[in-house]
């Protein structure tokens, strides 16, 4: 059985009240995965964490083409273990795999598209309205029925734009 423990600051850290909850294939009700819970008080050390990376890390002063590249090298890697991530979508979600890897592979086909849209010459100079500074934390909660692919079309927007992600 896979264990989860939350990613906070850049450090796997178990939930503060040890809080965790079971998966469950629901085809076999057999265990998959013990995931750390977070609570309100984890909730935040997470958006604070993010909020310094924000403030610290230049990430929105990136430039947007560079954003691109970082996250299209992510894109690749996730494209590399989408087997992998289809398997965990089918076990934990009850998505038939063929649905599963069509879902994985549509969500990272569609961030690529978006990320090389995105960081085009000509998007970036024939846009009339100036990119918005980002200012904020994005909070993310995927849907439970395809909750990958639903992640990446949210995350991978976020993160082009320049915003940190809680997740």
């Amino acid at each position: 059985m896979r264990e989860y423990d939350l990613f906070i600051d850049g450090t796997h850290v178990p939930a503060s009240r040890s809080y965790t909850s079971i998966t469950r294939d629901p085809l076999t009700d057999a265990a998959v995965s013990e995931v750390a819970r977070a609570s309100d008080r984890d909730a935040r050390r997470a958006v604070e964490a993010a909020r310094r990376a924000a403030d610290d890390s230049g990430w929105s002063d990136v430039p947007l083409t560079e954003r691109g590249a970082r996250l299209r090298g992510v894109v690749d890697l996730l494209f590399e273990r989408q087997a992998e991530i289809a398997d965990l979508d089918v076990a934990e979600a009850g998505v038939p795999i063929r649905m599963s890897l069509e879902l994985a592979g549509g969500a990272l086909a569609s961030a690529r598209d978006e990320i090389d849209l995105a960081t085009t010459d000509y998007v970036r100079q024939d846009d009339p309205a100036p990119l918005a500074r980002p200012y904020g934390v994005a909070a993310i909660a995927p849907a439970y029925d395809a909750p990958f692919a639903r992640a990446v079309a949210a995350i991978v927007p976020a993160l082009l734009a320049g915003y940190t992600v809680v997740v």
